[in-house]
């Protein structure tokens, strides 16, 4: 039966064969035997044992139920003659390949199961199945991984080691600090811990110290060792200090620290009073105090306000409005009863300004009274120096450094009234004209006002009373005079001396007279004012009254003019048997022969309080060139003598 259905089939293919294009029988094997095979170029499947015919032509059969199949096989025929062909259906079982990657680079793997250890950057190599692989890598802990190996396929194995670690000890010196890592306590030095690898914030704090902070960047696996200083706690600061006004001297506790920009160093931490004084001249100041603390260490640049003005009195410090307060109650306590005011001529002031400045500080000072004062206008500029205190002030010295230098000065005293002004005439020698002028001024009569060739060759006598009070002598002279007293030479030339009240005449004796000699009390004097002028006739004379309500005991004439050639001296005394009739308060001008201007000077002696004193009286005259002829029935009994 088989052999008669395989003679019908080749009967019939044969048949075809002469009616179709030419076919090679293909016989289709499969290794191992029972697979499929999928022609690629037909899409036909066949089983492994089958037949197909296939016109000519190259042709790929491939494992049929294998997704991934081992490559197909190619098979040319040429239409006409059989053909073979076997067709792999399964592949080779291969193991599965890594390429092992690390982060960060450098770790490596350990395959549990067979203990084998690959590195970063090399291949693994397993059979099929699962497998637990532990990382590695020095101050890394990574956890365990778990792969599955599929045969025959190769892929990238990327295993990410986690986070790092890194082992620090660190000490400290002195040791004990504690430690914070991030904001958290982690011990006290010394220290061994293992971090984190990155950046971390390092605190230590000791007691006594200062904290420390610092930033640390840790590698991992890396070991380090950190030792670190602490610094004491500071317990003081640098201070530097400067005034306003600048230039003034700084005073710590009452000590002298500098002056302008003054460095105090390093100061303890607390609070501190300082004090500051600006000198402005002999006589002002500027101080100021204020209190500053320091708590932290960091410069301080401090600034000390001079804002309180002082002023000197006494040789002490006193605030400005106290220390002129104290100055006026002096003043008003050795101020003379009727102070002066001498105004100087401004010629004076070049031959002022040449002296010595310590000289006419002493000179000037020496002839005034304290209330006394001079006072020079040059344009628009007056100086003024006002004696107000027995010594020296340091005002006084002051006004007169300003007359000499031609400066401005600023007078803080209360306004004061003066009792006279009197002017001087310019002239080779100004003190001794402001001398004579204000002691002239000062008394209603001087004892004794004579110039040269006025005086006695040989000295004179003064008469004085308890009344008179204390007296002042100035005298003009190139010699040194025999002065009672304390005599000063203020000037070149001229003398001044004070003496006490007394009853018994004064001496005055020289070699040679001094060119001018003024004798003054401050005490009253009955003898009349200015004689006016009188105009006479040639052999004329006039009956004057010299005193009223005091009886005259002495009555010294001094004349001059044409009738006579120099000074001519007569001395009236109230003594003998007529002396009751004489009446010496009163006295005639003339009789003269020669017309032309005449003065005349009396020296009057007179009793003050039951004590005999003396005063001076002067006057001038005109006799002209008419004669009048007349007699006088009034006599006087006179000794007269030439000077």
């Amino acid at each position: 039966m088989r052999h008669l259905l395989t003679s019908l089939l080749l009967a019939l293919v044969v048949s075809l064969t002469a009616c179709a294009p030419p076919l090679s029988l293909v016989h289709v094997r499969t290794d191992p035997p029972g697979g499929k095979v999928r022609i690629d170029e037909t899409g036909a499947l066949l089983e492994d044992g089958a037949q197909i015919g296939l016109e000519r032509g190259t042709y790929h059969f491939s494992p049929a139920d294998m997704p991934v199949g081992p490559d197909s096989v190619t098979l040319a025929v040429n239409g006409s003659d059989e053909a073979h062909v076997l067709v792999p259906t399964q592949r080779e079982i291969l193991p599965g390949r890594f390429n092992l990657r690390t982060q960060p680079p450098g770790g490596s793997v350990l395959v549990l199961e067979t203990q084998r250890t690959v590195a970063d950057g090399e291949q693994l190599t397993l059979a099929p199945g699962r497998y637990r692989l532990q990382p590695a890598l020095k101050g890394y802990r990574p956890a365990e991984v778990v792969i599955d190996v599929l045969a025959n396929r190769e892929e990238e194995l990327f295993i990410d080691l986690g986070t790092g670690y890194a082992q620090l000890t660190l000490t400290t010196s002195p040791p004990g600090a504690n430690l914070l890592v991030d904001g958290q306590a982690r011990g006290v030095t010394p220290i061994e811990l293992e971090l984190e690898s990155g950046t971390h914030q390092i605190d230590l704090e000791l007691n006594g110290f200062l904290p420390h902070r610092r930033q640390l960047k840790l590698a991992a696996g890396v070991e380090q060792t950190l030792d670190i200083s602490l610094q004491p706690e500071p317990t003081s600061a640098l201070v530097h200090m400067t005034t306003n006004p600048p230039g003034g001297q700084v005073f710590l506790a009452n000590r002298p620290m500098g002056q302008g920009k003054v460095n105090l160093g390093r100061l303890p931490f607390g609070t501190y009073s300082v004090r500051g004084v600006k000198t402005l001249n002999d006589l002002q100041r500027l101080v100021g105090e204020m209190s500053f603390t320091l708590k932290e260490d960091r410069p301080y640049q401090l600034t000390l306000p001079l804002t309180q003005p002082q002023r000197q009195f006494a040789g002490q410090w006193y605030p400005e409005a106290q220390a002129l307060q104290r100055e006026q109650r002096r003043y008003q306590s050795q101020r003379v009863a009727r102070p002066l005011l001498v105004e100087l001529n401004s010629a004076d002031l070049q031959t002022l300004r040449a002296a010595e400045s310590e000289a006419l500080v002493n000179a000037l000072h020496g002839l005034l009274r304290v209330g006394d004062r001079i006072q020079v206008t040059q344009a628009d500029k007056t100086w003024l120096v006002w004696k107000r205190h027995l010594q020296p002030s340091p005002e006084f010295k002051a006004m007169v450094a300003a007359l000499v230098a031609g400066n401005r000065y600023s007078l803080p005293f209360a306004a004061d009234t003066v009792e006279k002004v009197v002017s001087t005439l310019p002239g080779t020698q100004p003190l001794t004209e402001l001398a004579f002028a204000l002691h002239r001024a000062r008394a209603q009569r001087a004892l004794l006002d004579l110039a040269q060739p006025q005086l006695a060759a040989i000295g004179t006598k003064i008469q004085r009373s308890l009344a008179d009070g204390p007296l002042t002598i100035i005298a003009a002279s190139d010699s040194e005079l025999s002065l009672p007293g304390s005599p000063r030479q203020l000037a070149k030339g001229l003398w001044l001396t004070e003496i006490a009240a007394a009853d018994d005449p004064v001496e005055l004796n020289w070699a040679a007279p001094p060119q001018h000699l003024l004798v003054v009390s401050d005490s009253g004097s009955p003898l009349v004012g200015q004689l006016p002028g009188a105009l006479l006739l040639a052999f004329e004379k006039q009956i004057v009254a010299l005193a009223e309500g005091v009886k005259v005991q002495h009555l010294v004439r001094l004349s001059n003019g044409p009738d006579y050639p120099a000074w001519h001296r007569q001395e009236f005394v109230l003594e003998g048997p007529l002396a009751g009739q004489l009446d010496l308060s009163r006295d005639e001008l003339g009789p003269n022969e020669h017309f032309g201007d005449y003065q005349r000077i009396w020296l009057i002696t007179y009793q003050n309080q039951g004590q005999l004193t003396q005063r001076q009286l002067a006057g001038r005259y005109q006799v002209v060139k008419e004669k009048k002829e007349f007699g006088s029935d009034k006599f006087l009994r006179r000794n007269s003598s030439a000077p």
